[in-house]
């Protein structure tokens, strides 16, 4: 995989591992502001308030970032997105996905790019940085979902 320049920034990143990843890429902690890298791949809600949390939470976190005309990533869990987890982690990865799409539907007229990251497993988090640094660079790219795993091509057993 070609080597995909950091860009000299800051970003809030939601998600220990992703922002200890990015820090050793040069992006500093920052504010939504600056841009958004919410990981929730791992989310998993276990009640209905709890799910209304973590989407408000992404919502008031997202429109900092979108008022602010910076960049926002969504890390999701790739199965979760295809309906291979729980109803609510379904619901989470669904509803996140549908958040970046308005977001990128809004932001097309100013140049704003909102875009998802799925991955289905922690071997993958070299690559989901990888994909995470190219987005933030690509000011173009904009509501797209790219896949770090392999669950779209088929259902996994169970």
């Amino acid at each position: 995989m070609t080597e995909v320049a950091a860009p000299t920034r800051r970003l809030c990143v939601r998600g220990a591992a992703l922002a200890a990843a990015l820090q050793e890429r040069g992006i500093t902690d920052g504010e939504p502001e600056h841009g958004l890298v919410l990981d929730l791949h791992d989310a998993d809600p276990g009640s209905w308030p709890q799910l209304e949390e973590l989407l408000v939470d992404a919502y008031a976190l997202s429109k900092r970032a979108f008022v602010a005309g910076a960049p926002v990533v969504y890390v999701l869990d790739e199965a979760s997105l295809y309906g291979h987890r729980s109803a609510l982690r379904a619901m989470l990865a669904t509803g996140l996905l549908g958040g970046v799409r308005s977001l990128a539907a809004e932001g097309v007229r100013h140049g704003l790019a909102a875009n998802a990251v799925t991955l289905d497993d922690r071997g993958q988090l070299a690559l989901t940085v990888e994909a995470v640094l190219w987005l933030l660079s690509q000011p173009g790219a904009s509501g797209q979902v790219h896949h770090c795993g392999s669950a779209h091509v088929g259902r996994p057993a169970a």
